[in-house]
């Protein structure tokens, strides 16, 4: 939950994010105990690097901003309770709104 909380200090930081984002889904991999997500998240990180900067220029309001922050925390906090159906439908959710939304608008 610390890395969910700092990105929205930090979001004005863009190489921090950066590195937060990174950190935060390579501890979701570790949280999953499933060796092949941490490979390939791994094999991402360059794509990542990349990705992230272009997928937080296209959310422009505060509000947008708060909607990738609160996956951030439902994410983080279904882990923290091991709730694991929660932590499934909670990336979903992240990946479907936020994730892939920003890969769309990646120029």
């Amino acid at each position: 939950m610390v890395i969910a909380e700092a990105l929205v200090s930090e979001t004005g930081h863009i190489d921090r994010v950066v590195e937060l984002e990174v950190e935060f889904h390579n501890l979701i991999a570790t949280a999953s105990r499933n060796i092949l997500m941490g490979h390939l998240l791994e094999s991402f990180v360059p794509l990542m690097r990349e990705a992230i900067p272009a997928a937080w220029r296209t959310r422009k309001t505060s509000l947008e901003r708060q909607r990738v922050h609160d996956a951030h925390r439902r994410v983080a906090k279904a882990i923290l309770d091991k709730d694991a159906k929660a932590a499934e439908e909670a990336m979903s959710h992240h990946f479907d709104d936020d994730v892939y939304i920003g890969l769309l608008s990646y120029e």
